[in-house]
């Protein structure tokens, strides 16, 4: 019996290695960057904007990999105002020579932006936009406990820790073991998206339906970092904001009118242009010119009390723009956007957009001929 059981017990180790090595190569074909990620996408819902980016992320850095070596390749990266802020196919017809991607859909913010530089890099970029203002570097830092939104790279939160300090970093140090394993495992990864497509069930197993609602992932993650004082505004001051906005852009108020409250001065702000500035190092550093778009908010933004936010996003992309290959457009270098331009309070509409597209065009064929 010993002599039986004693190969037996000495084959498991082995059979328990040759089971990881199957799961991580197929994890690797299956959801890695050749994976049929054009099929997955078409899985996705067209109402889950986060999933459905992220899976069309994918699309674009494939499309990327595929171009002609001599198609010089330009990333435009940014949240949901990036994704309505840019004409891919009008840039395409005005600007034959280059080849356009973006990385553009919601909650795509710096940090995530951070975390992907290197498969950008990766996949042949030769420029990268990126659509900022001090609504994405002056709000409150926001790094979601679970990767809906693709962040993947513990080494892009150690930066972030090192910079807020060892009581930021203890304090949300789950977040670390959880980038890292979904830095290891795409199906870990990408599983708030798999949860979206009929794909899901060769990952999971059905749930007790009183189970259902607590693991659905939330939109926004928790601020794991914010200012320590409000800039809330009171009834009657949120009342005479909406009075004052053209008829259809009222009922936008109610839903964005906190995002913009939110813009204000703190340490949440600093760590946040930390997080640009060491984004676009890891681009200058492997080669890749960045050209850094102020990305115009609705006028009405100007009818809140001025939280002295700009300034210091200027102060940053001035100074960025000082290093050979990075490049600066504010909003005086931009086309006079006017409140029809605008979709909501956040987004251009295609007339703006295709203005915004026009410009950006335009700067980078300067960027070509310099």
């Amino acid at each position: 019996m010993k002599s039986e059981a004693g190969p037996a017990r000495s084959r498991l180790p082995i059979a328990a290695l040759l089971s990881v090595a199957l799961l991580l190569i197929s994890d690797h074909l299956v959801l890695g960057p050749g994976g049929p990620w054009p099929f997955i996408t078409a899985q996705v819902p067209l109402g889950d904007g986060v999933s459905k980016g992220v899976a069309r992320d994918r699309v674009q850095l494939q499309m990327s990999r595929a171009r002609p070596a001599e198609e010089k390749s330009v990333f435009v990266v940014g949240t949901s105002r990036a994704r309505a802020g840019f004409q891919r196919r009008f840039a395409m017809e005005v600007a034959s020579s280059l080849s356009f991607f973006g990385l553009t859909h919601a909650m795509l913010d710096p940090f995530v932006t951070l975390s992907l530089a290197p498969e950008i890099v990766e996949a042949g970029a030769d420029v990268v936009v990126l659509y900022l203002s001090d609504f994405d570097t002056h709000r409150p830092l926001r790094i979601d406990p679970i990767p809906a939104k693709s962040s993947n790279s513990p080494h892009a939160l150690v930066e972030v820790f090192a910079n807020a300090g060892p009581a930021f970093a203890f304090e949300n140090r789950t977040l670390l073991y959880r980038i890292t394993v979904s830095s290891w495992l795409h199906s870990y990864r990408f599983r708030d998206l798999l949860a979206q497509t009929p794909l899901s069930a060769l990952r999971a197993f059905p749930l007790p339906r009183r189970l259902v609602e607590r693991s659905q992932p939330t939109a926004r993650g928790p601020a794991v970092l914010e200012s320590p004082f409000a800039n809330s505004l009171s009834e009657v001051e949120r009342a005479r904001f909406v009075a004052r906005l053209p008829t259809e852009l009222k009922r936008h108020a109610v839903r964005q009118l906190p995002f913009l409250t939110e813009i204000q001065k703190g340490e949440h702000s600093r760590i946040g242009m930390g997080i640009v500035r060491r984004t676009v190092t890891v681009f200058r550093d492997s080669g890749v010119e960045v050209l850094i778009v102020e990305c115009p908010l609705h006028e009405s933004r100007g009818w809140l009390r001025d939280a002295g936010t700009r300034p210091e996003f200027l102060s940053l992309g001035r100074s960025l723009a000082e290093q050979e290959g990075v490049h600066f457009l504010p909003l005086e270098a931009l086309p006079n956007f006017q409140s029809g331009d605008f979709s909501d309070l956040l987004h251009l509409n295609q007339k703006g957009a295709n203005r915004l597209t026009a410009a950006l065009v335009t700067a980078l064929e300067e960027i070509a001929t310099n």
